[in-house]
């Protein structure tokens, strides 16, 4: 832990995932002091357990087994936790040498447009905006990292235009879900986009 770090020592307090806030940024080519580190932790002897996964610098916290997986192409790494079932839990990206903008949304082959969640990550509730690009079947479903689905937030045909949903941190039977990282699966029609929430 370090009771050293203060609020103005946190140059990007988002997950750095690209489906979820965007990821970091280091603007200058090549090294420069002072444009943030992103610190991975793990625990040891392979076990899940004692103690608290709290921390001031802590966006996620994954009380899981798992191995962080590094992937560096030129300018861009991607870090990725894997469980031991194969299936990924949280990830980030850092881009190197290029300027920061706004995060697009998500628009997939058929015009199904994704905005990201806000907040995300989230505490009680988070609102999910999208637009339909014609009248159409909406299915938007949570589930966790095991692919199980959890909660279905809407399943109706919708008009076509803008949309939204507020997502409570709970499962299908209103019981809150426990801290971690969930998926959120939007199908409308044969158009699937989806996207990772952080609950914490």
């Amino acid at each position: 832990f370090s009771p050293s770090l203060v609020d103005s020592m946190v140059l990007d307090d988002r997950t750095g995932d690209p489906t979820i806030d965007g990821a970091y940024i280091k603007p200058t080519v090549g090294p420069a002091p002072h444009e943030g580190a992103v610190y991975v932790v793990a625990g040891s002897s392979g076990q899940v357990g004692g103690g608290s996964y709290d921390h001031p610098a802590m966006v996620v916290s994954l009380a899981q087994l798992a191995s962080l997986v590094l992937d560096v192409e030129g300018d861009r790494l991607r870090g990725t936790m894997v469980g031991t079932t194969g299936n990924e839990g949280d990830t980030f990206v850092i881009l190197k040498g290029v300027e920061p903008t706004a995060t697009p949304e998500d628009t997939g082959p058929a015009g199904l447009a994704v905005s990201p969640a806000r907040p995300n990550p989230f505490t009680h509730r988070t609102r999910l905006a999208f637009r339909v690009p014609d009248r159409a079947p909406v299915r938007i479903t949570v589930h966790d990292v095991t692919g199980r689905e959890r909660a279905r937030l809407v399943d109706a045909t919708l008009p076509a235009g803008d949309h939204e949903v507020d997502f409570e941190g709970r499962d299908a039977g209103g019981r809150p879900l426990p801290r971690g990282v969930y998926f959120v699966r939007f199908a409308v029609g044969n158009d699937v986009r989806p996207m990772k929430l952080v609950l914490r």
